[in-house]
């Protein structure tokens, strides 16, 4: 086992990676993989493991990457993610990733769908839609299509075909995931001290752009290490933020 001090550290350092380091080096032990590059919102990265891919989270640069290309595309008040993401773009940080997804979260995210795409950057570029109907028959049959239509892009790179089998398996291993990620906030709630709030977002930041069979041995760890009764006790007031920002803030 790690020491968490380690532990701490190497997630901070992928989860402010600008150059993918981990994906590129996954991409070379893995030379038949593909890399798929979303947006940190909703998607079901379980479609992309089970094709052989390896999801991988763009937030954009947030305070790490000035913008410079990026204002040629998009006019200054438009939010700093789309603009930072295409300078990341420009920059070839991204030149490893074989295609992208871009969930319909607004028109701005689907106009830099239609950017990578003008621009030839990657081998495939999915403005993904999800359904606003949850009728089996309609909403459900709908989103299908879509998760088939991204499996239908991986599947023209490299031919990997998904069964039941390896789609349970995907699924197994990123709901376990989501149950560590899970026990951390509880014991977090609980017991404050024991993990500072930065280092929760580094711990699940980091997870989106490594394999999740290794975030998964990490958070293993983590939980480990807070579920002992580490740390002096402190009182401190609770302060709850609710809502959801369109970009990553400075860390202090």
């Amino acid at each position: 086992m790690k020491n968490i001090q380690d532990i701490l550290a190497e997630c901070r350092d992928l989860a402010f990676d600008m150059q993918f380091t981990r994906s590129r080096k996954w991409l070379e032990e893995n030379p038949k993989g593909v890399v798929v590059g979303y947006m940190p919102i909703y998607f079901p990265r379980e479609i992309i493991h089970a094709a052989g891919g390896l999801p991988v989270g763009i937030f954009g640069g947030g305070d790490r990457k000035q913008i410079v290309k990026g204002d040629a595309y998009y006019q200054s008040y438009i939010c700093h993610i789309p603009r930072s993401i295409i300078e990341l773009a420009l920059d070839k940080h991204l030149d490893h990733m074989s295609g992208f997804i871009f969930p319909s979260i607004c028109d701005v995210i689907r106009n830099l769908s239609g950017i990578f795409k003008q621009h030839k950057i990657g081998k495939f570029v999915k403005y993904m839609d999800f359904p606003q109907n949850f009728l089996p028959e309609i909403g459900g049959t709908f989103y299908k299509e879509e998760m088939e239509h991204v499996l239908s892009y991986i599947h023209s790179i490299n031919g990997e075909t998904v069964t039941a089998e390896k789609l349970n398996n995907s699924i197994e291993l990123y709901n376990k995931n989501r149950r560590l990620i899970e026990h951390i906030y509880d014991v977090r709630q609980e017991f404050p001290w024991r993990l500072s709030i930065t280092d929760v977002y580094h711990i699940v930041r980091a997870g989106t752009v490594i394999p999740v069979e290794e975030h998964n041995a990490i958070l293993e760890q983590v939980c480990e290490y807070i579920d002992g009764n580490v740390g002096e006790p402190q009182d401190k007031i609770k302060v709850v933020i609710s809502g959801a920002f369109v970009n990553s803030l400075p860390l202090v």
